[in-house]
This record gives C-alpha cells, structure tokens and sequence, in this order.
C-alpha cells in the first residue's frame, strides 16, 4: 500500500481491527520517517483511534496501537508508565494473554515494580502459570455455587481463560463448555463474548463468532453495547 498516510492505516484499520498487516506497515511508516515519531500529529491521531477501538471492545486493535503509544511518549515517563500498566491489563482481562501482559509489566519492574499493582499482577500470572487447572477449577466450583449472574459469568470467564492459554489441544473443548455455560449463566456479559469469540476466530470458526456475537447484540443491556455487538458479528 503504496504512499499511505498514518491516519490512511488508522482508517483502515478502523474497517478491519484484526488485520496485523496493517499495524505492521503503520510501525514500518514511522520507522522510515522519524518526523513522524516526533510530531504531535501523528500521536494525536493514534491516540484518538484508540480510545475508539477501546470504547467499541476492540481490545486487540487497541492494545496495538497502545504499544506503538507508548513508544511515541517515551520521553514522558508518567504517561510511558500509565500506557504500560494499561496495555498490561488489557492483555491480560480482556484479551487472555497473559504473556503479552507480562512483557508490558515487566517494563514497569515486573515482581519489583514500585507500583504495588504491577507486581501483584505478575505474581498472580506466575500462579497461573503453574497451577492453571487448579485455579480454573475453583473459579468454576466457585461459579456453580453463586446466585449473582454477574459473578458466575465473570468466574467462568476467568476460568474458560485460562484454560483456553495454557492447556493443551485436548483441553479446548472444556474451555468451550465453559465459556457456552458462561454465556448461558448471562448473555448480556460482552466480556465472555469477546472472549470466546477471540479463541473461535484463532480456529477460523466464523460462523461460530457470529453465533456468539448475535447472541450477545440481542441480550445487550445497553444501546452502546448493542451496536459494539452487532459491529463485531457483521465483521
């Protein structure tokens, strides 16, 4: 894509907010021009296109650009750190990569960071790590025993999550039962939607995403939230 501007790949990124080529070619274009690593212009755009993608769930999209964000500020500590802790927690809680959450704490200090939370966050993702199954299991004991729809589902989540990073190939149709038993605990939750659909859509299960976002546009409890669905299922 030949003499593409960076608000041209933020526009097409906006149609397509799963398309990595894109944000690849956008990193190659500040990379060749260093102008645009230092202009003003350019980080107001990114920043703009993000906070988009972040109000319509499209947390991968988001997270991508946040990165490239926090890049363009590394002259500004205070908010270098406030877009890492972000970008780690987005990868964390809502795009089940907790891996990719670590490499952003880690640049905040990791276990030593000076903020409290930071550390506390990869010492709970080096728990999981190691005892994956067994905090999968409590979060879905714990599920089965709530009365609040909004807890059980948030459990369940937590717990098709972790099964869905860090088990093998023959755990990944529990993660499904998990996420579908989320879902059915309350359909207007977006979080297990989005969720279950990044692991359907990581099998080209398109259908299935369809499924799960249609589900979640007509149990949505909010206008906002409606149409974020029904975006993500006509995509």
């Amino acid at each position: 894509m030949p003499n593409l501007t960076v608000a041209n790949y933020l526009g097409l990124l906006l149609a397509d907010p799963y398309d990595t080529r894109l944000i690849q070619e956008l990193r190659q274009l500040l990379d060749s021009e260093p102008a645009n690593r230092n202009a003003r212009e350019p980080l107001r755009l990114i920043e703009a296109a993000r906070g988009g993608h972040e109000r319509r769930g499209e947390f991968l999209a988001a997270s991508w650009l946040m990165e490239i964000e926090s890049e363009l500020v590394s002259d500004d500590p205070d908010f270098h750190r406030v877009l890492l802790k972000e970008l780690g927690r987005i990868r964390r809680d809502e795009l089940m990569d907790d891996r990719g959450a670590r490499r952003a704490f880690e640049r905040l200090g990791g276990l030593e960071s000076d903020d409290p939370e930071v550390a506390q966050a990869v010492e709970q993702i080096e728990q999981a790590e190691q005892r994956w199954r067994e905090i999968a299991h409590r979060f879905v004991e714990e599920a089965r025993e709530a009365t609040d729809p909004r807890l059980k589902t948030s459990l369940l989540t937590r717990a098709a999550s972790l099964v869905w990073q860090y088990g093998e190939h023959e755990d990944i149709q529990r993660a499904d039962a998990i996420f579908d038993e989320a879902l059915a605990a309350d359909p207007s939750h977006l979080r297990p939607a989005r969720q279950y659909a990044l692991s359907l859509r990581a099998r080209e299960r398109w259908e299935d995403v369809v499924s799960v976002f249609l589900m979640a546009a007509r149990a949505a409890r909010t206008r906002e939230e409606k149409a974020s669905a029904w975006l993500q299922a006509a995509r």
